[in-house]
């Protein structure tokens, strides 16, 4: 017997919170797990009813690659709670790298803030350091808006370790950022009106420094399935392509590309110019 869509789309998400909870448990590092395995779960909802098989199954090897072990923090406080407690102050530990009193303020600071609230602080701080910091701070923010509370410190804790990481490719992610812009613009958050022209300027750096590679993001099989499909021509190219070519990289790639058209921002729109809408190069 044929199980119902609605029956599919269930397990579908059972499976993918999973994943979450054990990317919670996984140790911070530039290769952590999450960032894919959100990516991921944006690629499968494009036609959650038919997610891309190849990218289930390659999803299943890959959380393999991760071992838990991730520190407690959550331990009791071992000093006096401040009789202020200012999120501010968070920010301030993070900037002077003090990783173990940043923890401690956290479980303070959880008290009395919501934690989608703290999310949204520690991406306005990324958007002041790199494209990485930022995208990984909103894939903690995206995530944590579907968790229950008493699962949400984890991630902030990764967002938290994230800043404090020295990030040895200051460019990386460039391309992903631009791509991602419009939809963190019209993501709700209370925190917008700072994060935006901070995230503005991040993308505008961007684009000027990746102009003369805009060509070598995506491959022309893609920009033509874009054209024709818009969002849905990024689930046709993942979902014809062997399970051995997939990998990490291309899957935040094609979700930074849908996000790109799924959510343009305007007639000038930076992506649909210069990727999607320029002439083909022709074989003599």
């Amino acid at each position: 017997m044929v199980a119902e869509p609605s029956s599919k789309i269930k397990e579908l998400k059972i499976h993918l919170e999973a994943l979450f909870n054990f990317a919670s448990q996984v140790p911070y590092s530039q290769r952590h797990l999450l960032p894919v395995i959100q990516a991921g779960k944006a690629l499968i909802g494009i036609k959650p009813k038919n997610p891309p098989k190849n990218l289930l199954k390659w999803l299943e090897g890959y959380v393999k690659e991760f071992s838990l072990g991730k520190e407690n923090n959550c331990e009791e406080n071992k000093h006096e709670k401040p009789e202020v407690i200012e999120i501010a102050k968070l920010g301030e530990l993070i900037n002077s790298n003090n990783k173990t009193e940043a923890f401690e303020y956290l479980n303070y600071l959880k008290q009395v803030a919501n934690q989608e609230y703290i999310a949204e602080y520690l991406m306005e701080l990324a958007a002041q350091k790199s494209p990485f910091q930022l995208l990984f701070c909103y894939y903690v923010f995206k995530t944590i808006r579907n968790m229950e509370r008493d699962c949400q410190s984890s991630f902030i804790e990764l967002s938290i370790s994230c800043l404090m990481d020295v990030n040895e490719n200051v460019n990386a992610s460039q391309f992903e950022v631009i791509c991602y812009h419009s939809q963190i613009i019209n993501t709700t958050m209370i925190r917008m009106n700072s994060i935006a022209p901070l995230l503005n300027d991040l993308v505008n750096t961007a684009k000027v420094e990746i102009l003369e590679d805009w060509h070598s993001f995506i491959p022309q099989e893609l920009i033509v399935l874009i054209r024709e499909k818009g969002e849905m021509g990024v689930w046709t190219y993942l979902s014809g392509l062997p399970m051995e070519e997939l990998n990490s990289e291309l899957i935040l790639r094609l979700d930074a590309v849908r996000s790109a058209a799924r959510y343009p921002t305007n007639k000038t729109d930076w992506f649909m110019n210069k990727i999607i809408n320029i002439p083909m190069k022709t074989e003599c």
